[in-house]
């Protein structure tokens, strides 16, 4: 996990994978998918294009709070 400072207390210490929107918030089975941004700015009208990517499974999200703070 990589370490920073948690947005909510400011201490500096591991952070958790937090889900935006949360997961309680019926975020479970959300995909996306991600495309390379090269890919991307060929395309002629990238709009309608048709992108072959890598599909990401729980929505997005970040580290951005410690432990204590994601369990409190």
């Amino acid at each position: 996990m990589p370490e920073g400072n948690c947005r909510r207390c400011n201490n500096f210490s591991q952070l958790t994978y937090e889900h935006i929107p949360p997961k309680a918030t019926f975020n479970k089975q959300t995909r996306f998918q991600s495309v390379d941004f090269m890919n991307y700015v060929k395309e002629r009208n990238p709009l309608e294009a048709k992108f072959k990517g890598k599909i990401e499974q729980g929505g997005i999200g970040c580290y951005s709070l410690c432990k204590k703070c994601n369990s409190f």
